[in-house]
């Protein structure tokens, strides 16, 4: 069975969606830090599930990380959707 990650990355001015599968990178995408990040977010994870052919329940780990305020709600939108992608197993 396959073990397939999720990371979200909070970098400078951008987040890095990352998905491994093994250990090994499979895809990344870059959303940028602005206004409408929580819905970018969000398209991003599906558009990086949908063009590896994962589905959601697939996923084993989902973890946030990264150079970010504990407190942002950045960070707190990011750790939602962490902990809604968890709930869907």
């Amino acid at each position: 069975m396959d073990n397939i990650s999720l990371l979200i990355n909070f970098r400078a001015g951008a987040v890095a969606v990352k998905l491994t599968r093994n250990g090994e990178d499979l895809d990344m995408l870059m959303v940028p830090l602005d206004i409408h990040f929580d819905t970018m977010l969000v398209t991003s994870i599906d558009k990086i599930l949908k063009r590896n052919r994962i589905e959601p329940l697939s996923i084993c780990l989902v973890k946030v990380g990264g150079r970010v305020n504990k407190s942002s709600v950045a960070y707190m939108m990011a750790q939602a959707i962490a902990a809604a992608l968890k709930a869907s197993k």
